[in-house]
């Protein structure tokens, strides 16, 4: 797993999310099954693939009569599974604790003592 990157918000008040990277998706699988062992919910973000691949997005179905905001455009918009490679080789291999404002210390101290844990033992 990589370093933390660097924060400009030190005190960590707008994060809802803790996203981890690993090596491959397997190997973020094993994690993710040991973090649920301990207690802690956890997963890929949009289910590991770009969110432009969510079916509602890739196949342009939407609530509107008239198509929007497919619509409002001169030329189609086309989405191709290939179309961002970077993201289809990152986002299978991360995952994600969410964090809540509503966490107690003691919430925070088990995230961070589960994740600690299953790294030393992984990784």
């Amino acid at each position: 797993m990589a370093p933390f990157r660097m924060t400009t918000d030190e005190e960590g008040d707008a994060a809802n999310t803790f996203m981890m990277l690993f090596p491959d998706s397997a190997i973020r699988e094993k994690f993710e099954t040991a973090l649920k062992a301990e207690g802690i919910g956890c997963g890929c973000l949009y289910g590991g693939r770009p969110v432009y691949m969510q079916p509602q997005i890739f196949t342009q179905k939407t609530a509107e009569r008239d198509n929007f905001p497919y619509n409002q455009f001169d030329e189609p918009v086309i989405y191709t599974e290939d179309m961002c490679p970077r993201a289809m080789d990152i986002l299978p291999r991360n995952s994600i604790i969410q964090l809540s404002p509503l966490f107690t210390e003691r919430d925070t101290q088990d995230v961070i003592t589960a994740v600690k844990k299953v790294a030393a033992e992984m990784l």
